[in-house]
């Protein structure tokens, strides 16, 4: 009996963590430097909810623009790029096909791993790790960490970001760039839809400096791409033929607004959503009394 009770514990908590929330991974994309990954709390056997706006369909090309555009800061250095430019394309590809296949309840996790050997035997490790969901028409891209030294004991186990982002002030300061907006330290909301994430962007080498290597591409391939992508944005952006005139005049407002640059890219689509569900008070446009 003395053996008993030690057993009858270890059992109850193996019981309790069953009954706990549970994090379910499913991997995306897996190579030897790239990892991207969804992720979603089971509770009661239920997805704990999230709301966010997935899936949602950003081509790979436009991902790796936007991952090239993000910069950061450090107590020693200005400006360098966040994302690894060896693993720039890889990310894209895994985060974009990880927007697709995400749901309202799935955050996204994805981190490179880039090594240089020094001194022969010594193998120098480093990682960037973040996650990111899609919400009003904005990614919103929260690091966990960028190009931090992985010390030799963590490569005991396959180096994977935590669940909660660190609650520690980080050691780099993001520099949002246009179309991008710094929300907490952490964090980048980046109106992923502006027109400069079409176009090739340059890479800058590790060292800060502007690199003479550019993005290369097929042109014909992003000339499709954008093609693709302008008709999209004409096919959502068509009234259906059924609006009601104060839902007419009401777009008509917001569209003057757009070319006035008084709202955002973001703020249009809500309100536009909302005009299209006839909700008019909500989007600011409530008809006038007859």
């Amino acid at each position: 009996m003395r053996g008993f009770a030690p057993l009858l514990v270890a059992a109850l908590l193996v019981l309790g963590a069953g009954c706990g929330p549970q994090v379910i991974r499913e991997i995306v994309y897996d190579s030897e430097d790239v990892k991207v990954q969804l992720r979603h709390t089971l509770e009661d056997d239920a997805k704990l909810p999230l709301g966010y706006d997935q899936p949602v369909t950003i081509a790979d090309v436009r991902v790796a623009h936007i991952l090239a555009s993000l910069t950061y800061s450090g107590e020693k250095h200005g400006p360098r790029p966040a994302i690894p430019n060896q693993h720039l394309y890889d990310l894209a590809e895994g985060i974009a096909k990880a927007l697709q296949d995400a749901g309202p309840d799935d955050e996204i996790v994805a981190w490179s791993i880039s090594k240089e050997r020094r001194l022969v035997l010594f193998t120098e490790m480093r990682t960037t790790a973040l996650k990111l969901h899609a919400k009003d028409d904005q990614l919103l891209i929260s690091f966990y960490s960028i190009d931090r030294h992985v010390e030799r004991e963590e490569r005991r186990e396959p180096i994977e970001p935590p669940l909660e982002l660190p609650t520690t002030d980080p050691a780099f300061t993001l520099d949002p760039g246009k179309a991008q907006a710094r929300v907490g330290p952490r964090t980048l909301s980046i109106d992923w839809r502006d027109p400069r994430y079409r176009k090739p962007t340059g890479l800058r080498a590790q060292d800060g400096k502007l690199s003479r290597r550019t993005v290369i591409m097929q042109q014909d391939t992003l000339d499709e791409e954008i093609e693709a992508e302008i008709q999209q944005d004409a096919s959502d952006l068509a009234i259906p033929p059924e609006v009601t005139d104060a839902q007419m005049r009401a777009f008509d407002q917001l569209d003057g607004a757009r070319r006035a640059g008084l709202v955002t890219e973001a703020e249009f689509q809500r309100r536009r959503r909302l005009i299209l569900q006839g909700r008019l008070a909500e989007a600011g446009y409530a008809p006038e009394p007859e």
